[in-house]
């Protein structure tokens, strides 16, 4: 029996090379100790926590408002852009410091962030790097009023998914975000598919194993 409480959180591209690692190392061990199979449980309640995630995952798209969180110094600018994403169904929630987004992202879920690119106590590129390790699914999007400033290839090695340059039309605030939400939605769901379909023909193994 799986221990009590096993859950699966959202599978991404790192997860997914770890399992199969995982997978690889444990099937080494067990051969070497004489063990024909992996420990069914395991298998099972893996691939039946995934599909349940994706599950809520789909349900939660849905039923509830994307939530975004902007981030810039800027009052008057986080108000506008508030308001622009709001009206088109977002829950949005906005910081003035990179100490303050940190915080509000680790009290929270967001499906995305709109970072500025000069906050007073952070360079933004560095801060979504940062953001990257505590949550690498959020899209992260920079904003620049000076786009000299900004190296792309820098920023998205560094786990920055858009940039805009202001001042920038309302529809391409939007057009941006939905963009960016969708291609992260898709990557995700692509990786869950490998995994799903990795543990998938284990257990078909196991099965077959178990029958001989």
């Amino acid at each position: 029996m799986p221990p009590k409480g096993f859950k699966v959180i959202t599978i991404t591209e790192e997860l997914y090379t770890d399992i199969r690692t995982f997978y690889q190392e444990e099937r080494e061990a067990l051969k070497h100790e004489g063990i024909r199979s992996l420990p069914a449980w395991l298998t099972t309640a893996l691939y039946a926590n995934i599909k349940e995630h994706r599950a809520r995952q789909d349900l939660a798209l849905k039923s509830k408002p994307q939530a975004i969180l902007i981030i810039d110094d800027d009052k008057e600018i986080c108000k506008t852009l508030k308001s622009i994403l709001e009206s088109n169904g977002y829950k949005v929630d906005v910081a003035y410091t990179a100490a303050e987004g940190g915080n509000r992202c680790d009290k929270k879920f967001y499906d995305a962030v709109l970072v500025d690119i000069r906050l007073p106590d952070a360079e933004g590129v560095d801060f979504i790097s940062k953001l990257s390790l505590r949550n690498p699914s959020m899209v992260k999007i920079i904003i620049t009023g000076y786009p000299s400033m900004l190296n792309a290839t820098e920023a998205l090695n560094k786990g920055v998914d858009a940039y805009l340059v202001k001042p920038f039309e309302p529809g391409d605030l939007v057009v941006t975000v939905k963009k960016t939400l969708k291609e992260s939605s898709e990557r995700l769901r692509v990786v869950q598919n490998r995994v799903l379909a990795h543990l998938s023909e284990s257990i078909k193994k196991l099965e077959i194993e178990s029958r001989s």
